[in-house]
């Protein structure tokens, strides 16, 4: 199934961000288009991000109970294992078991977006090179990539947590 096919270690940071909305799946709601454009940030986890959008576009209310019963119906037990393992190694505060809500999801968020902008920067940064006209648009390239690069960063080192300022 979808959800045994890879074979390689997850990264911490997006492991956490698929954590997080598996005990508060509504988080997803105003993130959708981002999810189904990036995932969470690790194409191996592009399969489960896919199954979570089907699943939250089809069902009225979706509760942490019913959506993991679902994706382990659908195979994704093994996933949410290694998602487990890695996102306890990220240090991301939103998962800490005392933080109040409405501050892990704030803090949820702002990771969120933060990745999705990483993608999506990574993404322009493909067509502007195969648009690639003169010397600006080597200039704007360079631009994109310095800030994808300081992103990718923040997120490999998780102060992606901490840091709510910009990048690049």
């Amino acid at each position: 199934s979808a959800g045994r096919r890879r074979r390689h270690t997850l990264e911490p940071a997006p492991a956490a961000l698929a954590k997080a909305p598996l005990a508060a799946p509504a988080w997803l709601d105003p993130y959708l288009e981002a999810l189904d454009a990036h995932g969470f940030g690790d194409p191996a986890l592009g399969d489960l991000a896919k199954e979570i959008i089907r699943l939250r576009l089809n069902a009225d209310i979706l509760d942490s109970e019913a959506l993991a019963r679902h994706l382990a119906a659908r195979g994704f037990g093994a996933v949410l294992g290694e998602i487990d393992k890695a996102a306890s190694i990220a240090n991301a505060p939103f998962l800490e078991p005392d933080i109040p809500p409405a501050a892990a999801k704030s803090q949820w968020m702002h990771a969120f977006e933060q990745v999705a902008r990483a993608a999506a920067l990574n993404d322009a940064i493909e067509v502007a090179k195969k648009n690639l006209v003169g010397r600006a648009d080597m200039e704007a390239i360079e631009r994109m990539k310095t800030e994808r690069d300081a992103l990718r960063r923040a997120i490999g080192s998780g102060t992606v947590w901490a840091d709510s300022g910009s990048y690049g």
